[in-house]
């Protein structure tokens, strides 16, 4: 199995691709997730606490976002293998 997906000009192979309870989820999804989650956190506490929250909120929205992507495509694949 040499490509797994094909996302525009990038081509995901199996070492771009990592398991999570016996499934496969895509790095680079992982990584947009987390940035999502960092802009979200800083606009939203650099608005409450000025660079400090932002600074702040990017670091806890990036961890969260992540977080929420690893969760779901765990789901997903619990969802999927139940079957």
């Amino acid at each position: 199995m040499d490509n797994l997906a094909s996302v525009g000009m990038v081509e995901l192979n199996e070492e771009e691709l990592m398991m999570v309870d016996g499934g496969f989820f895509s790095v680079t999804d992982l990584g947009w997730a987390a940035a999502g989650g960092a802009i979200s956190g800083a606009i939203t506490y650099g608005s409450i606490g000025g660079a400090p929250g932002a600074v702040a909120g990017a670091f806890t929205g990036a961890a969260l976002g992540a977080l929420d992507y690893l969760m779901t495509e765990a789901g997903k694949t619990v969802v999927e293998s139940s079957f």
